[in-house]
């Protein structure tokens, strides 16, 4: 298992005066955010015990961090990410990775004709997009149907060119 960081979250703001903060997760397990036990502020920071973890507005969740006690304090971190330790997020169910593992993995459409690779992974708020090939850059969106297999052992992505009309062009 890895020790690499993964985002899950950016930090908005403060929320009331005493070191509560505003987050918006990054894709990689929103629903999940608040069951970690440590979090780390920053891909250098030390895991810190996490206090409190609520939902909160339009997707967003309030954190309390042991060591954060003032607003002041979080107006210093404004913008930074949270990380977690990959070995801390469960493991995906068979025949399933994360967004972010999906690095390098060669994409294809049903026919076989090769797209590229993954490049880069970004959530746009609502699921993950996949950015393939550097030099055409298609954007594809991971939702069902579009994505038809992830083969993590090929490396492999399976994508409905179908239903991409005007985005492979």
């Amino acid at each position: 298992m890895s020790n690499a960081l993964v985002e899950i979250a950016r930090i908005k703001g403060p929320n009331g005066l005493n070191g509560k903060m505003l987050i918006s997760p990054s894709g990689v397990l929103p629903e999940g955010l608040c069951t970690f036990k440590q979090i780390m502020i920053g891909r250098q920071g030390a895991p810190r015990r996490v206090v409190s973890c609520r939902p909160a507005r339009k997707k967003q969740f309030v954190v309390e961090l042991e060591g954060i006690t003032s607003a002041d304090q979080v107006h210093l971190i404004i913008g930074d990410v949270l990380c977690v330790r990959r070995e801390w997020l469960p493991e995906p169910a068979s025949g399933e990775v994360y967004g972010f593992e999906m690095l390098g993995f060669v994409v294809s459409d049903l026919c076989g004709r090769e797209l590229g690779q993954v490049v880069s992974v970004f959530n746009n708020g609502s699921h993950d997009v996949l950015v393939v090939d550097e030099e055409k850059e298609y954007l594809i969106p991971v939702i069902s149907g579009i994505i038809r297999e992830v083969s993590p052992e090929e490396r492999t992505v399976t994508v409905d060119d179908g239903l991409l009309d005007g985005l492979l062009d």
